[in-house]
């Protein structure tokens, strides 16, 4: 299965090590074959270079500046053609609102990662709305509760960011 994440990429913090975790430990899940859609080259786009996996890079993406979507959303589109992906993770809504549309007018599965609480107010909540993915991977139950603040009636999963030996006893 060849997963495509989408990501902004100018930042580092909890998602981004998720992500590099996730490209780090792909022999875990053999199946599964991680490439990463980003939009900013910097950390995240090192770390997962380094880790031996597909990056694509979109190009810098300025909400203030429509052109700059456009392209973007382009090259979205270009990539998921030439490619093929089996779906397409989404991890914030700024991605989701972005690149959401993209992938549902391919006709590929979207999913939804939401990665922190929201109230469903902001106005990156109120846009990717407007985008509904077929499923929502929330952190935790809390984050799944926030998530109906977005997508009241989208199925949701929960995966729990769990060490490797917290499961061992």
């Amino acid at each position: 299965m060849r997963v495509l994440h989408v990501h902004s990429g100018n930042m580092y913090g909890g998602v981004e090590t998720l992500l590099v975790t996730l490209a780090r430990h792909r022999d875990l899940c053999p199946e599964m074959e991680p490439h990463y859609a980003l939009c900013f080259e910097g950390r995240l786009s090192e770390e997962l270079t380094a880790a031996g996996v597909p990056v694509h890079l979109l190009g810098k993406v300025r909400v203030r500046r429509p052109l700059t979507v456009l392209r973007a959303r382009r090259k979205l589109a270009d990539l998921l053609r030439r490619e093929q992906f089996n779906l397409v993770v989404c991890h914030s809504t700024w991605s989701q609102s972005l690149f959401g549309p993209v992938v549902h007018s391919l006709d590929l599965p979207l999913v939804f990662w939401l990665h922190g609480a929201t109230n469903g107010k902001h106005w990156l909540d109120r846009w990717g709305r407007r985008t509904v993915p077929d499923l929502a991977l929330c952190n935790s139950q809390f984050t799944a509760a926030m998530l109906l603040n977005i997508y009241p009636d989208v199925r949701t999963e929960v995966v729990l960011y769990e060490p490797k030996w917290s499961t061992v006893r």
